[in-house]
């Protein structure tokens, strides 16, 4: 009888670990913003904090990085966690695109004044990758990069408007993580 069950319990377990394998992904981010050893750090100490995450390589030169997950929750929750460092990358898993969690403003939408939060910005090269991926807009007409708050803070020049959409998709491009900022409310006049 305890042979017997022990010969389930195997079988089980074997069963569970073939199924846990079977949901095994291998991710690779391409086109990450890793201008320096700390940007490298902050990527891998944000995948490192999330459980089911192994093997985690990083090639600045390239601006990518490979991990493994176990399972399709494990890769959600690394690529989250790869966005709240404020890194944006290409995503590849199990050798299919697969997209970057990032919430999407709305296409068409325009602004006066935006500010992105969540966007990497460790060091001075950091902050001039940001202004170097978006001086090509003519409707730019101030980039204030604050490191402490990690957050861009973005003004049009007189008279224009910002394509929130195509800001947006610059610094997602140049690998950086943008979240827009929701400003506050004004006060209604007494």
């Amino acid at each position: 009888m305890l042979s017997r069950s022990l010969r389930v319990a195997s079988v089980f377990a074997l069963a569970c670990w073939l199924a846990a394998d079977a949901r095994a992904a291998d991710v690779q981010l391409k086109g990450l913003h890793l201008c320096c050893a700390n940007c490298v750090s902050i990527l891998e100490s944000a995948l490192g904090e999330v459980t089911g995450v192994s093997k985690v390589t990083v090639d600045r030169g390239a601006a990518s990085a490979e991990f493994k997950t176990t399972g399709a929750d494990v890769t959600a929750k690394a690529l989250a966690a790869v966005g709240k460092a404020g890194l944006y990358a290409a995503v590849v898993v199990d050798g299919k695109p697969s997209a970057f969690p990032q919430e999407a403003v709305k296409a068409g939408a325009t602004a006066e004044r935006i500010v992105f939060e969540q966007v990497h910005l460790c060091c001075r090269a950091c902050t001039n990758g940001v202004v170097r991926a978006l001086e090509k807009d003519d409707a730019l007409g101030i980039i204030e990069c604050n490191q402490k708050d990690h957050t861009v803070v973005i003004a049009a020049k007189g008279g224009s408007t910002l394509d929130l959409a195509k800001i947006q998709a610059a610094l997602n491009k140049a690998g950086y993580h943008a979240k827009l900022k929701s400003e506050p409310a004004a006060e209604p006049k007494k």
